[in-house]
């Protein structure tokens, strides 16, 4: 069971090719090869802690580090794709059904422009539930690595930020991403 996770992570790369936005076709591919890799190279780990494999464990858990670290660009790439679109819709006035059908016109102040900007994305909570996710995810492995330096609470407090962000989709739907 333990090893059916990483295999039908690179399943799922078969659906993501038929996504017509090319932008979201490659980030959403590569980040389940990505993440599938991850998962195998995880598998082999534990395998080596089992005493059934014999392996280099800092070689392979640098690795391992390395394709989730990928995983989470390749997410976050995507992430910032859908908010610069949704941006964009609301630049040009297209999401004035969304909101309420009241007619968008360009704030004139910061606080009206925050307001603005809360009101959207609060329509687009999937999109804002998963950067912060990402946001909170990337840091471990940029730890792991060596590239960021931060405190084991930290570590704690950004997974358990990324957890919950991670079950809300499994609470209520409308949080989950898709495609």
């Amino acid at each position: 069971l333990r090893f059916g996770k990483g295999f039908e992570t690179l399943h799922t790369v078969l659906t993501s090719l038929h996504i017509s936005d090319p932008t979201l076709q490659v980030t959403i591919t590569l980040s389940r090869i990505s993440m599938g890799l991850y998962l195998l190279t995880d598998h082999i780990i534990w395998l080596e802690r089992a005493g059934l494999l014999k392996i280099d464990k800092t070689k392979w858990s640098k690795l391992s580090y390395r394709l989730w670290l990928y995983a989470l660009v390749m997410n976050l790439s995507r992430d910032f794709y859908e908010l610069k679109q949704i941006l964009h819709q609301l630049s040009f006035g297209t999401l004035n059904q969304e909101l309420q059908g009241k007619t968008v016109h360009p704030p004139n102040t910061i606080s009206s422009k925050l307001n603005l900007y809360y009101r959207v994305l609060a329509l687009h909570k999937d999109v804002v539930l998963d950067t912060i996710k990402n946001g909170c995810d990337i840091c471990l492995p940029l730890s792991q690595l060596g590239y960021l330096s931060i405190s084991p609470r930290t570590v704690g407090l950004l997974g358990v930020i990324s957890s919950i962000a991670g079950i809300m989709p499994l609470i209520d739907s409308s949080y989950k991403l898709s495609p």
